[in-house]
């Protein structure tokens, strides 16, 4: 149910995430979302705001139209106690307001007190204008009509000119004239002569044209901000789809220059040595072929870890990676990615420690094992001969963490920082000269994100690497 803050402006009542900051800049909006509810909000936030901005004009105003009123009263006789009283109250109710517009200055306008600013405005700009109003109560009974009219020509020009600010807020007009106008009429009928019965019908009139230009300016104002509102989120959606397509454009050159490059290169040795052992097979030692075949292999793997990893990337930016997350024993899930590459763990003496824990995970293991399979092998890559890699698993309350640790190359805080930008080439060569594209612990973050979990690195180069892997637990039910 929206509510009404007496400007006939129904301001709605469920914000979301926005503030409004004034003072010491221009005034930012933030917002979350683009539905019409949500712009309304936005724009009645503004409107307040836009309310204060205006405080200094009518501050001056307010002090010489007091100063003439204090003149005219000196002249035509006032007390000088009644107009000292005056006097004093005149300042009094200014500087209230001078007081609220300097704290609200210091204020971050939200949804939450909105609706309070907005009702201080109105009350403390009525306090302010009340001195005016009740200025025909003080002359003299014997000042005659030419004060009265002065002061109705005083009032009825200021209380035009000193609500300019407050067309985004037509409660500030009504109050305004409430407590000038108003007060000035009911003054005039107080004296039933047909000469003041003539002021109170004219002081009517001009509030009755007053009020209506209010509203008109108040609309257009309002239609104002609207506008401007919704040009600002327009500018702010294209800014982002602009960033996003510079983005995948960036992707989508790098993903080509892995095409192009990194799988044409193990292809490359794929044809070489191949071509050297079907025309000089019969030339070469049986320690040679064994060389080329052993390198052979090695292309081999590489050009399929490459390709799995292409395809696995191409589908999660195409969003067609489905997680069938089920039970998965994170015992098993590291126990068969050793197994499956325990071989190139032998060959560099590398020695693969695991310690079991016995933890569920709530995750989909054909979307892991790819995890696992990366990590490790990377981990293999960048370990020297006769190293060490350990992976251990934590409950860690509503996640399971499992932790690849290497004695390796490491990285530096640049590399750190690089390797899950597929913009940035990272990749650099194993320790013995193992080829790589980077692409792999890219699709290892989307796999391990897609599945509400996290994947952190930490490392210093030349004292290892530990890449750790948190997954949502498993609690006895899917």
């Amino acid at each position: 149910m929206p509510w009404d803050d007496g400007d006939g402006y129904a301001a709605p009542q469920k914000f979301r995430n926005r503030s409004l900051v004034f003072g010491g800049g221009p005034a930012v909006i933030n917002s979350d979302g683009d539905d019409a509810e949500e712009l309304e909000a936005q724009v009645y936030i503004e409107r307040v705001g836009q309310s204060y901005q205006h405080a200094l004009g009518n501050r001056v105003r307010t002090l010489v139209v007091e100063i003439v009123i204090g003149v005219m009263f000196w002249f035509v006789g006032v007390a000088v106690p009644i107009l000292a009283g005056w006097a004093v109250f005149a300042l009094a109710a200014n500087g209230a307001l001078v007081v609220l517009e300097t704290r609200f200055r210091a204020t971050t306008l939200n949804d939450q007190n909105v609706r309070r600013w907005a009702l201080y405005r109105v009350i403390f700009a009525g306090i302010a204008a009340s001195p005016y109003g009740i200025a025909i109560f003080l002359l003299p009974a014997n000042s005659g009509v030419i004060p009265e009219l002065l002061l109705f020509i005083i009032l009825s020009t200021t209380v035009s000119v000193s609500s300019i600010g407050f067309s985004v807020l037509p409660s500030l007009y009504l109050t305004v004239n409430a407590m000038t106008m108003g007060l000035l009429t009911v003054g005039f009928l107080t004296k039933p002569d047909p000469l003041h019965l003539a002021l109170a019908a004219l002081s009517v009139i001009w509030q009755v044209a007053l009020l209506r230009k209010a509203w008109q300016v108040s609309q257009t104002s309002i239609e104002g901000i609207r506008t401007n509102e919704r040009l600002r989120r327009e500018i702010a959606q294209h800014e982002a789809t602009k960033s996003q397509l510079t983005d995948l454009n960036r992707q989508k050159d790098q993903a080509f220059q892995i095409i192009g490059h990194d799988l044409l290169g193990p292809f490359t040795i794929l044809q070489t040595y191949s071509e050297m052992l079907k025309t000089s097979a019969d030339k070469f030692s049986r320690e040679k072929i064994a060389e080329l075949s052993d390198n052979l292999n090695q292309a081999t793997e590489g050009s399929l870890r490459l390709v799995q990893n292409l395809l696995n990337w191409s589908r999660a930016q195409m969003h067609r990676v489905e997680v069938a997350a089920e039970a998965l024993s994170i015992d098993e899930l590291v126990a068969g990615s050793i197994q499956e590459l325990e071989f190139f763990a032998r060959e560099k003496e590398i020695s693969l420690g695991f310690h079991p824990s016995e933890l569920t995970a709530l995750a989909d293991p054909a979307l892991c094992k790819t995890v696992m399979r990366n990590l490790i092998s990377n981990a293999i890559k960048f370990t020297d001969t006769s190293g060490e890699i350990s992976i251990s698993s934590n409950d860690d309350g509503e996640f399971v963490s499992i932790k690849i640790s290497d004695n390796g190359v490491g990285m530096s805080p640049e590399q750190i920082g690089a390797l899950f930008d597929l913009g940035e080439k990272t990749t650099t060569t194993g320790t013995r000269g193992e080829q790589g594209t980077g692409l792999g612990l890219i699709v290892c973050k989307e796999f391990v994100d897609i599945q509400g979990g996290e994947m952190s690195v930490v490392s210093t180069p030349g004292n290892g690497c530990t890449v750790s892997v948190s997954l949502p637990k498993y609690e006895g039910r899917l």
